[in-house]
């Protein structure tokens, strides 16, 4: 059984020597929060872009349905001034 013991325990001496050590890094909560935070803070940043393009291509239809209604309503008022003359 001697002979048991010191062949079990050269394999775990050599599986520990096979295996690189463990080392845990703590790092600070403030630290770990502040990583999130900036990733967060850039994830709004983009999404603030995105929603100023749409705010843009959007005041941009406005624009044109604006100049299109003004048009409609000058053709009207022009068809309205020529239904009239003709009575």
């Amino acid at each position: 059984m001697v002979n048991q013991a010191r062949q079990f325990g050269n394999i775990e001496r050599d599986d520990e020597q096979e295996a690189p050590p463990r080392i845990l890094a703590f790092r600070p909560e403030s630290e770990i929060r502040a990583e999130r935070d900036i990733a967060q803070i850039a994830l709004l940043r983009a999404q603030v872009l995105a929603l100023r393009e749409e705010l843009a291509k959007a005041q941009k239809q406005v624009t044109s349905y604006e100049q299109l209604l003004k048009n409609a309503r000058q053709r009207e008022s022009e068809l309205r001034t020529s239904f009239n003359q003709k009575k």
